[in-house]
């Protein structure tokens, strides 16, 4: 989308897609097989934590989330973790407070004004610095009351979640590691090992599903890896994961283009990693509420056969579409395609000239 928005014609994109070698991760061959081996790995995912030295502190019978990637806010961790300390009952107060200046926060360190608002915050008004709101929560800001914004209600359920990362800026790695620190019991467990095949794989089967509220992606290995493990997904509903993941087949958190202002891009949405874009930088962006939402949802849907059965559409779809198979097909079409394009000389770029 990105190449034809900037004038390459829609005839000369060919995607070709990421392939997920199952015989790596998990290489059941049926469906039954898949559910049967998930029915034994929750067991098998406690011992692999703590032969990390982790200690593993979900509750019996809580629903796990799964968390596999760095820890970015690209990779959308800050949203998930803000999110899920509320959903763990561990956020009493969304509200940080400092000098009479109040803000709804990501982390634990309280702001030095209103002015320094981040991502997903609102400044009520300009002329009031100490005055601010969270986005698109429908809060009218000339009223007192906006100062502090309730948090969405929760179901209750018991939950946990499991962040499994080898990456991440200092930002995102202190945002957890504050939130371990001053939340103490908190049902976050980190794996910041590198793990084998086998034992990520393990990751896969032994929690109920992938969180991947990511900003942008440049195709979502985690998804089809996921989804090649029968492990139910919530992702993003915008960007490169759309290639291969709908509604049918994953639970898709709305968002919306936004200016990216952050890292990898500049502040201004012109450059990312350092080098200057042709226009505006956007990305997904999704509010606390419509992650909570589909999160809530998906916890809902394990109680019936809903969640099991998007699960299989899923698993079926990567074992058809996401192979080394089909991406060597795709390449191979597309070689041959363009060998027969004729030149501007009106040959064909596979033919040569007659001696040479």
């Amino acid at each position: 989308d990105g190449l034809v928005s900037s004038g390459v014609p829609a005839g000369k994109v060919v995607v070709v897609p990421h392939g997920v070698k199952r015989e790596d991760l998990c290489n059941e061959n049926t469906w039954d097989e898949l559910v049967s081996a998930r029915a034994e790995a929750r067991s098998a995912l406690e011992r692999l934590v703590r032969s990390l030295g982790i200690n593993y502190n979900c509750p019996e019978n809580a629903f796990t989330f799964f968390f596999h990637g760095g820890l970015l806010r690209r990779k959308g961790i800050d949203l998930a973790l803000q999110v899920f300390k509320h959903m763990s009952g561990f956020d009493d107060d969304y509200t940080q407070s400092l000098s009479g200046c109040k803000c709804w926060w990501l982390d634990d360190s309280a702001p030095k004004s209103c002015a320094c608002c981040k991502e997903g915050f609102a400044l009520c008004d300009e002329e009031n610095p100490h005055q601010c709101v969270v986005k698109g929560r429908g809060n009218d800001c000339g009223k007192p009351e906006a100062q502090r914004v309730p948090p969405r209600q929760t179901s209750g359920a018991s939950v946990c979640l499991i962040v499994h990362s080898i990456y991440g800026d200092e930002d995102a790695k202190n945002m957890l590691s504050s939130i371990k620190s001053v939340h103490a019991g908190i049902p976050i467990v980190h794996i910041p090992a590198d793990l084998s095949q086998a034992d990520l794989a393990a990751l896969y089967r032994g929690t109920d599903a992938l969180l991947h509220p990511s900003r942008s992606e440049s195709f979502g290995l985690a998804v089809a890896e996921a989804m090649s493990c029968g492990l139910p997904v919530i992702s993003t509903g915008h960007g490169a994961v759309l290639d291969f993941i709908d509604k049918d087949s994953a639970w898709l958190v709305p968002a919306v283009d936004s200016t990216c202002d952050q890292a990898p891009c500049d502040a201004h949405g012109k450059e990312v990693f350092g080098l200057e874009s042709a226009g505006t930088l956007t990305w997904g962006s999704s509010t606390p509420d419509q992650l909570q939402i589909v999160m809530e949802e998906v916890i809902a849907a394990s109680s019936s056969n809903g969640l099991a059965a998007k699960a299989r559409r899923g698993w079926e779809h990567v074992r058809k579409t996401l192979t080394w198979e089909n991406a060597h097909r795709i390449v191979l079409g597309r070689l041959h395609a363009l060998m027969n394009e004729p030149k501007a000389g009106g040959t064909l770029m596979g033919s040569t000239a007659a001696g040479s």
